[in-house]
This record gives C-alpha cells, sequence and structure tokens, in this order.
C-alpha cells in the first residue's frame, strides 16, 4: 500500500478552480501502468490564496519504479463579448475550462518541498 497526502493551493489564479480530480499510477520499467487509483480534493472549489487537502492510497503491484500524479480541474476563463460567438451581451461571459497535468515520478526526492 502507497498513500500519498498533500495539499493543493491556488496561489495566483483569480478565478478559483473547482472540482480538482486526481489519479496516482504506478509504473513499471517498461513504462506500463501497474496500479491506479483516483480521489478528489476535500474543497469543491479552490479560491485565490486557499488551499485544501486531498489523499491518495494505491494498491502496488511491487514493479513499480515511479508513482506519477495526474490531476484535472475546472475554471472559468473570461473572454470579451466581441471575441465569441452568440447573441452580444454587456461584460466578460464566463466559460468552464478544463485544466490538465502531470507530475512525473511524484514521489521522488526532488518532488517534495519543506516547508
Amino acid at each position: 500500500m502507497f498513500r500519498v497526502e498533500g495539499l493543493v493551493q491556488n496561489p495566483w489564479q483569480a478565478q478559483p478552480i473547482g472540482f480538482l480530480e486526481l489519479q496516482l499510477v504506478g509504473v513499471d520499467a517498461q513504462d506500463r501502468q501497474t496500479a491506479t487509483t483516483a480521489g478528489k480534493a476535500e474543497a469543491i472549489q479552490i479560491l485565490t490564496n486557499q488551499s485544501a487537502p486531498f489523499q491518495l492510497e494505491l494498491r502496488t503491484s511491487g514493479s513499480e519504479i515511479r508513482v506519477d500524479l495526474y490531476y484535472q480541474y475546472l475554471f472559468n476563463e473570461e473572454f470579451k463579448a466581441g471575441l465569441v460567438a452568440g447573441p452580444p451581451i454587456a461584460g466578460p461571459r464566463q466559460y468552464a475550462q478544463r485544466r490538465l497535468g502531470v507530475v512525473r515520478d511524484a514521489c521522488s526526492p526532488p518532488q517534495h518541498r519543506a516547508q
């Protein structure tokens, strides 16, 4: 069993990020997935300068050489009314955008940050 506990933070995004989903994947020497688990941040929305904890537990096969952490979340991107199709409105429109990311070898010593 492999446990990852962490804290996600929104240090600069002016728009709140929401519905943060995480996936932890064990990878063997042939770059094949050996185990996977998924979870969510405890907060539905993370506002600017806020944080939320998360915890993932992975049942490993024993052949893993690294663990990758994938994440995705939603945020609202502002557009000017003239840049998108549709009826004219006053002020900016907001559309939900999905952002994806990965932290390769998330549990290697260089990835850890002491606080």
